[in-house]
């Protein structure tokens, strides 16, 4: 990845206007390892989601980005128009916070793209000092502007060389708004995009759905442990999904089976063509999980009983062994 321009531009919903930069950002070592670790995080995310503009030939974003693609000089004035259209949705908009938006021209295999990356801010705390009466007065106050270097983008898009029958224009991510599957004024009335319903979004919408109905319907650890290496095996070994198939073989009680397709159904998950690198990623690790206690483990050592070992009690409970543990660290939780 190449970071060729960068630009900051300040959107703060309790100001009447965005403070618009006139000026390129430097490109320095630190600068560009913050902005290709940002955008490979976007990429990277759970909740990235493809997608195709609205309007095609009249989208403000989709011109604007193909004029900086196209036209480099039009970078600084361009970024400015993405970011007032931002700062005008947000002010009308609850589900756009405050924060700074960076736009960065880069490329990536031998392709130009645009990232409209914006950096929420975080709350941090420091000191102001005064010096009154010859002495001083240090108080401690909350400073909202803060960006931390682990930041993780939460509302951010990727524009690309892209045409009308294309299966997609731009990647973009709105994270809560997809995590409580709700509408997005990030993507629907900024960005002006419709979300592409495509496999790779129906294999971990899928899988989600699964799991969650698993670990619903079953009490025993075990049948659930079962269910879920079947899952997972068919999940890995076949290349596309037809719901009453997996219904059949993963519930023998007709009722629960029935129950499963209802749920898929009121889901609006249909038959589809499986992607492996969500399936794989998405089943690789699983969490075992009781009260104040997570563990995680890669579903192949869970199944190893030689390195760990889930055994039910009479009573109903569970004891977790673990085996030939060459050494183990302690700390302290703060």
């Amino acid at each position: 990845m190449i970071i060729h321009k960068f630009i900051t531009h300040v959107l703060n919903k309790d100001m009447d206007e965005p403070v618009l930069n006139d000026f390129e950002g430097k490109v320095s070592p630190v600068v560009d390892k913050f902005l290709q670790q940002s955008i490979k995080k976007v990429k990277k995310d759970d909740f990235l989601r493809k997608a195709k503009f609205k309007d095609y030939d009249e989208n403000l974003i989709k011109n604007l980005c193909d004029e900086i693609i196209y036209n480099e000089k039009s970078f600084v004035e361009s970024s400015k128009e993405i970011a007032s259209f931002l700062f005008d949705t947000m002010k009308c908009n609850l589900g756009i916070d405050s924060g700074d938006l960076v736009v960065c021209l880069f490329t990536e295999k031998d392709q130009k793209y645009v990232a409209i990356v914006k950096l929420d801010y975080k709350k941090v705390y420091n000191h102001s000092i005064e010096y009154e009466d010859d002495k001083f007065n240090i108080q401690i106050k909350q400073n909202e502007i803060g960006i931390a270097e682990t930041f993780k983008p939460r509302q951010a898009a990727i524009v690309g060389v892209n045409g009308i029958n294309d299966e997609y224009d731009l990647l973009v991510i709105d994270a809560e708004a997809e995590k409580k599957r709700d509408k997005s004024s990030f993507i629907d009335l900024f960005i002006k995009g419709e979300k592409v319903i495509d496999d790779t979004y129906k294999t971990a919408r899928f899988i989600g759905a699964t799991v969650g109905y698993i670990n619903n319907v079953f009490d025993s650890l075990s049948e659930k442990h079962e269910t879920f290496n079947l899952f997972t095996y068919m999940m890995l070994n076949t290349s596309a999904v037809s719901i009453n198939d997996i219904a059949d073989k993963l519930f023998k009680d007709t009722e629960v089976k029935n129950g499963f397709i209802k749920y898929l159904e009121k889901n609006n998950i249909t038959n589809f063509n499986i992607d492996k690198r969500i399936a794989t990623k998405r089943l690789n690790k699983i969490e075992l999980s009781t009260l104040g206690f997570k563990f995680r483990v890669k579903l192949e050592d869970l199944n190893n009983e030689k390195l760990l070992k889930v055994v039910e009690r009479e009573d109903g409970k569970y004891d977790l062994v673990l085996k030939d543990v060459g050494c183990m660290g302690m700390g302290i939780c703060n």
